[in-house]
């Protein structure tokens, strides 16, 4: 919800693809980390490692697959979690909000939003045998494969494969998936 709304607010909801890999990476190209220099509330400086969610998510599918062959889905459910907690860490150290701010910053804005999106749309794939509803609503707000709508073959695993979102691809608006439960 929360990367959806980014992508509306700062892009109109269109995705810019300004990093492509040529491929899947290995760990030394990846492990790069996210450095943020802040002086007060003004960035200073940024330096992100974009290829680290790619490596991520294939490490994510990687693992994911494995559990699923093993008829293990509550270890595909915690990889899709800590895939879950890396793009959450970008989204906090990179401060998307604060690179709007910066004209000098807008491809890497461009790269985290895409790269955080792609991550919805293999998150999606990996959760849909066991949370299937949950997986259509996150590609109907994506809009994906919108004519397979509500049909199992929507989710492929050959597709969880990073760079699948076109360049200038439009996302839909972003609506709550899980309801909150009042107490």
């Amino acid at each position: 919800n929360r990367t959806l709304n980014m992508a509306h607010r700062y892009r109109s909801g269109k995705l810019i693809c300004a990093w492509k890999s040529s491929g899947p990476l290995d760990a030394a190209e990846a492990k790069q980390g996210i450095e943020v220099t802040r002086r007060g509330g003004d960035l200073e400086s940024v330096t992100i490692s974009v290829p680290r969610l790619q490596f991520d998510a294939e490490e994510a599918v990687d693992r994911a697959t494995s559990d699923m062959d093993d008829l293990d889905p509550e270890n595909t459910l915690q990889a899709v979690s800590q895939f879950s907690s890396a793009c959450d860490y970008t989204i906090e150290v990179a401060a998307p909000w604060q690179l709007t701010k910066d004209p000098d910053a807008q491809q890497l804005l461009d790269q985290i939003l895409y790269s955080l999106i792609e991550s919805l749309r293999i998150i999606a794939i990996l959760v849909s045998p066991v949370l299937p509803r949950a997986a259509h609503g996150i590609f109907d707000q994506l809009n994906w494969k919108m004519e397979l709508s509500g049909k199992e073959e929507r989710f492929s695993l050959a597709d969880a494969e990073w760079s699948g979102l076109p360049d200038s691809h439009v996302v839909g608006k972003p609506v709550p998936l899980f309801p909150r439960v009042e107490r």
